[in-house]
């Protein structure tokens, strides 16, 4: 297993990092009386399944017999994420949106670009009205 994580720094990375974040919520301030939930809830909810995940896929990648070296599916998504945060200001959530989305599903697999746009506009401008109307979230507008 340990000669794993050495072909698989990526793992042990996400073995640390969710470890690090599960030890460092019960520092997290238990908030307001009336607080339902409280603040920590949330930070459990994306972490143990990120914790358990990693080390799933560790103990999976120690019962193969082959490891596989592919990270083109991983740093693609990574790239286009860091680009659309630089972009976002500039034109906008939803035009930002639809670029990640259309980019993304034309990288997964290449056909019918033109359905990949409108199912990338539609899907952005749904989240756009969801958090500007329902949340009450302010997001980048349009360039317009």
């Amino acid at each position: 297993m340990i000669d794993i994580l050495r072909k698989k720094p990526f793992s042990l990375f996400l073995i640390i990092f969710s470890l690090c974040l599960l030890l460092s919520i019960p520092l997290i301030n238990k908030g307001m009386g009336y607080d339902s939930i409280g603040p920590r809830f949330f930070p459990w909810i994306i972490t143990l399944p990120l914790f358990i995940l990693a080390l799933n896929g560790v103990f999976r990648l120690a019962s193969r017999n082959k490891i596989r070296h592919n990270y083109d599916n991983l740093i693609l998504p990574f790239v286009i994420v860091l680009l659309s945060l630089l972009l976002i200001e500039y034109l906008g959530f939803i035009i930002t949106m639809t670029l990640i989305f259309t980019t993304i599903a034309f990288f997964l697999s290449q056909s019918d670009l033109i359905r990949k746009i409108i199912i990338g506009l539609i899907f952005s401008s749904l989240l756009f009205i969801f958090f500007s109307y329902f949340l009450n979230i302010s997001l980048p507008s349009l360039i317009f």
